[in-house]
């Protein structure tokens, strides 16, 4: 006997947005979209029609790409005056609370550019007394805010009255304290990148410095679609599904309509290819480690004429107050924020990103 319908709630909607072109034309387009988010989890580079790939690829996400984690750090250290001049204002400082859920508990961001977001549950905000808005997310209930603060704005210095505002009221309210991921990329080679881990050890935290992960996998004998330029946002939306069944080890090879196990039919033009190179870091990635990996991929793909395309797969933090620049994180379906560059030999590119819908799930079954 089947179970009778209870739940009947229509699927949420795609906010896929797709973009191809000429890259000497559309440059803009991918570096805005990585260098807008800030940050990443996951990184994954596929390339069809290889064996060996090089060191440098591979290398670019695990060689000085350790990051931090800081236990316990009260916020109000974000803003301590020495700390602001010598990570915030120079180099890229980039901090994300760890652990936390953006759905039900406090959570903090400190992007490269110097701004300090708090993702504040009502209580919180109220017994803060900072000046922020209702999240866009909750403009019904209002049980959420949002507090942004400018950390490199010339007046915000101590003896300024915004400053000691600010000061004053992070001082006095002990919620906000937690685990935070950071990295720093310093303005200079000559200065060490754990220098900022040395500064929050001074200051009586314990520091556990942590490595990216990486993991390597050849499938032999694949058929690879190819996208072409006139193909249009469904042929890559299927290219998209191709990918993501691939990345998780699918069955690809096509079977009959009725084949209850696998129905799966290649929607595109594919080619046979002898081996695919699927490699994958997870870790805690900033925006301009990512674009070095994306030009060491330009330059692959621009001496590899007979292969298809390269890709490069990027998914943030489920759990970051904001996604894109300082865009507030959409949460309520799956907290999915990422992004895929495919690139070709012949100087095109496709471009695809995905924020996970921002409607509240229904509560209410339908009757």
């Amino acid at each position: 006997m089947l179970c009778p319908e209870v739940w009947k709630f229509s699927p949420s909607a795609n906010n896929f947005k797709f973009k191809s072109g000429r890259f000497d034309e559309g440059k803009i387009q991918c570096s805005n979209l990585m260098d807008f988010h800030y940050y990443n989890h996951l990184v994954q580079v596929v390339l069809p029609d290889a064996l060996s790939v090089p060191e440098t690829i591979k290398n670019l996400l695990i060689e000085d790409c350790d990051y931090y984690v800081i236990e316990d750090v009260v916020i109000n250290e974000l803003i301590n005056k020495e700390f602001i001049e010598a990570f915030v204002k120079k180099g890229q400082l980039t901090a994300l609370s760890d652990g936390m859920k953006i759905d039900a508990d406090d959570c903090v961001a400190l992007t490269p550019s110097g701004e300090l977001v708090l993702s504040l549950n009502k209580q919180t905000y109220q017994e803060l007394g900072l000046e922020g808005r209702a999240s866009i997310f909750s403009r019904v209930k209002q049980d959420r805010y949002v507090v942004i603060l400018d950390l490199k704005k010339q007046h915000f210095t101590p003896g300024k009255k915004n400053y000691d505002r600010v000061c004053e009221c992070l001082t006095n309210n002990a919620r906000l304290n937690m685990n935070l991921l950071v990295t720093w990329k310093p303005p200079e080679e000559r200065i060490c990148p754990s220098s900022v881990a040395a500064y929050f050890s001074s200051r009586g935290y314990r520091v556990r410095q942590c490595e990216p992960k990486f993991v390597k996998q050849i499938a032999y004998n694949v058929r690879v679609p190819v996208y072409n330029d006139s193909n249009n946002d469904e042929d890559a939306l299927e290219l998209m599904e191709w990918l993501g069944a691939f990345s998780i080890g699918a069955d690809l090879k096509e079977g009959d309509t009725g084949d209850f196990l696998n129905s799966y039919q290649y929607p595109l033009e594919n080619v046979d290819v002898g081996a695919v190179v699927q490699m994958q870091w997870r870790g805690y990635f900033t925006a301009s480690q990512i674009h070095a990996l994306f030009d060491e991929l330009r330059r692959y793909v621009s001496q590899r004429s007979s292969i298809p395309w390269v890709s490069l797969y990027v998914q943030g933090f489920a759990d970051s107050p904001i996604n894109w620049g300082l865009k507030e994180h959409q949460f309520y379906t799956n907290g999915d924020n990422s992004y895929v560059i495919f690139l070709k030999p012949n100087n095109r590119y496709l471009t695809c990103s995905y924020i996970s819908p921002s409607k509240r799930p229904k509560s209410k079954i339908n009757k």
